[in-house]
């Protein structure tokens, strides 16, 4: 698990910690975890009626057809489990789905009927790097009926890649144009996504149905169980397991080659049909177009802006905000004043927030008194969230920005430098910053200390494709396939007389005429010390490490 994993869980378990000591209302904890073993689990508190099934390593599912050996994650609405298919003689993940949001109309179903009208199978998905369930059945448990859908097994997400693995700039533009790719195969088969980000985007793995259990489990590192028990103190529940397992850890898999470079999209619960948008998505904001941010229908252009924000990640440098204040100022920074469209609700968002935080601090404040602790209640006056509001010019006008803080300021203050230096647009600052990640073997980008960064073409390069995909308007957004044109994603084609000078060796040695091929090679070689022949061996024999020799040689 990441540091930045565990800090945020730390810091979510010191919150409910300190909560519970002022005695603030809400509901108490049905179930108790140390906090210090939290740390990739799923919420507890959601093994409740509608809520998670229980699971155990060694259960049997559907008829002793699956065999649970191991937790692959989880998600706010389902559990994934490393099972084994007793049928197929194979290893598989089979997601349950929460009983609540089960549901024969939910996303992953529709998006397979639509495939199925359209005679897609699996094969010509999972060559657009999309992968859906092969199959489903239900599972009747003391919190409901639950939805399980069968997956061919699948490695950790892109987001897990980001934070665990040494990066090769090679392998993160792949998986930006793989990504785009995939995108470009569910648009024009008529859905959207609604979801798209890193976490739902898994890589794919070698086949190791004939690898046992146990060198399973040493290569996961696991499974780990934590166990669990009830606030009330009651020995036990039948709504929760008895532990908790703790997800597989992919370190060894990445280091052992087992872990490809090839993604895998996946997690289609918020999917809908084009033209038919929910009325409802639960992706996170960071992540959200403005239309869904602020209370619009989504369509196939949010995947557009997902995707965006998506790019931008995989290279390092996040641009926006869970907090819709921080949204909003963020997308006037680099967008302009926010639309006429998008600012009532804006500001019923944002009062909505002062209002909830001044209710906390008014609750955090009678328990202090309650506890004689005077001392320590913040005497300063507090804004009422009545006194926030838009002005009938941030209302109106559309040149008026609504935020408290402008772009001009920001660079007045401290990027002076960065912009004389020619980093002329906002959403180049963050990526100029970037740094992160590590280079695998000798590259000329990396220094002394391993990091890297952007250089400042790149910036600019990247920072061009950011200002094509992020628009207010959702039409004059760039298209996947004109995404995958752009020329920081557009893939070198080889030049046409490279090509044809290789056809024409080709043609003389099927012909059998070996002294022309070899004089066509030669003329092919010539100009780059007589690499061609030497080349083609060794691409065959060890791609990655001639790449290097013939980048240093040449």
């Amino acid at each position: 698990m990441s540091a930045s994993t565990s800090a945020s869980t730390s810091t979510r378990a010191s919150t409910r910690a300190s909560s519970s000591s002022l005695d603030l209302e809400g509901p108490e904890p049905k179930y108790f975890i140390p906090p210090m073993e939290q740390d990739g689990l799923e919420d507890v508190e959601r093994y409740e009626p509608g809520g998670f099934h229980p699971v155990h390593i060694d259960d049997f599912l559907c008829d002793g057809r699956f065999e649970v050996a191991h937790k692959l994650g989880q998600g706010g609405f389902a559990t994934v489990w490393l099972c084994r298919d007793h049928h197929e003689e194979r290893w598989c993940a089979l997601k349950i789905m929460a009983s609540a949001p089960s549901s024969e109309e939910g996303g992953d179903l529709k998006v397979i009927k639509r495939f199925r009208e359209k005679g897609i199978d699996s094969q010509k998905a999972a060559a657009h790097h999309i992968v859906l369930p092969e199959e489903h059945f239900w599972i009747d448990g003391p919190n409901g009926r639950h939805l399980a859908l069968v997956t061919p097994l699948l490695g950790p997400s892109l987001a897990y890649w980001l934070q665990e693995e040494e990066r090769t700039f090679e392998a993160m533009t792949g998986f930006c144009r793989q990504m785009a790719k995939g995108l470009k195969f569910l648009h024009e088969s008529g859905i959207c996504h609604g979801d798209f980000r890193p976490a739902n985007i898994l890589l794919k793995v070698r086949n190791i149905d004939a690898m046992p259990l146990e060198e399973i489990c040493e290569l996961l590192d696991g499974p780990d169980a934590i166990d669990i028990r009830l606030t009330s103190g009651e020995e036990s529940t039948p709504h929760a397991p008895e532990y908790l397992v703790k997800p597989a850890w992919w370190g060894d898999a990445l280091e052992q080659g087992i872990v490809l470079e090839e993604i895998a999209i996946v997690d289609f619960g918020e999917a809908f049909l084009d033209g038919e948008p929910a009325k409802f998505t639960g992706i996170p904001r960071i992540y959200a177009a403005p239309e869904v941010t602020f209370d619009q229908k989504p369509s196939t252009a949010s995947d557009i802006w997902a995707l965006g924000v998506s790019i931008m990640e995989v290279y390092g440098s996040t641009l926006f905000s869970p907090r819709v204040l921080l949204t909003a100022e963020r997308l006037e920074d680099y967008l302009g004043p926010l639309p006429l469209e998008y600012r009532e609700d804006f500001e019923k968002q944002h009062r909505a927030y002062l209002t909830s935080r001044r209710e906390h601090e008014d609750l955090c404040e009678r328990n202090l008194l309650k506890q004689g602790l005077e001392e320590h209640v913040d005497k300063k006056p507090k804004t009422e969230p009545s006194d926030w509001v838009l002005t009938e010019a941030q209302r109106t006008d559309p040149s008026h920005p609504v935020t408290c803080t402008s772009v001009s300021n920001l660079r007045e203050r401290q990027e002076e430098g960065l912009l004389e230096a020619g980093y002329s647009h906002p959403i180049s600052l963050p990526l100029s910053y970037t740094r992160t990640g590590y280079f695998k073997g000798p590259n000329p980008r990396h220094n002394k200390m391993g990091s890297w960064h952007l250089t400042r073409d790149e910036v600019l390069g990247l920072t061009d494709l950011a200002l094509e995909i992020f628009r207010y308007d959702t039409q004059e957004r760039l298209t996947p396939a004109q995404i995958l044109e752009h020329p920081w994603l557009k893939e070198e084609v080889v030049e046409a007389e490279d090509a044809e000078g290789a056809e024409d060796a080709e043609d003389a040695e099927d012909a059998g005429d070996v002294e022309d091929a070899e004089n066509a090679e030669d003329a092919e070689d010539e100009g780059i010390l007589g690499l061609g022949f030497l080349q083609r061996v060794m691409d065959s024999l060890w791609p990655p490490s001639w790449w290097y020799f013939r980048y240093y040689l040449v």
